[in-house]
């Protein structure tokens, strides 16, 4: 079974909730002590970047991740506004991200929401 736990953001006590609760669940998933910093300020700065707790209003949803293939931490930011992808993608600057994080998907799940997902393996 999977663990996993939402947050509804609209303030930065918010993100500073989930930040903490991320470094708590990639204990529980087994994570090193460098990869449990690396995927919760991964995870707060995404929130900064998508102006979650400011602008824009969203959800950050985080699932340890544990089956034969994979052990690790997945968190879901998703935000609802209108985005421009090339404009998103510039503000994320993926070569910084991938000193702290395995995997980057962005997508749009709707017209108006961008979900935006870091995963951290085990290493």
């Amino acid at each position: 079974m999977q663990e996993s736990e939402s947050f509804e953001i609209t303030t930065d006590q918010d993100i500073m909730r989930a930040r903490m609760r991320t470094r708590q669940m990639a204990r529980q998933a087994g994570l090193a002590i460098l990869d449990q910093a690396r995927i919760s300020m991964a995870m707060s700065v995404l929130a900064q970047t998508l102006e979650l707790g400011k602008i824009n209003n969203g959800t950050i949803s985080i699932c340890i991740l544990d089956n034969d293939s994979r052990r690790g931490l997945e968190v879901d930011c998703i935000t609802k506004g209108e985005f421009a992808i090339d404009s998103i993608m510039a503000k994320l600057r993926f070569e910084e991200w991938r000193q702290m994080v395995d995997d980057i998907i962005v997508r749009f799940v709707s017209p108006e929401d961008l979900q935006v997902t870091l995963v951290k393996l085990n290493s």
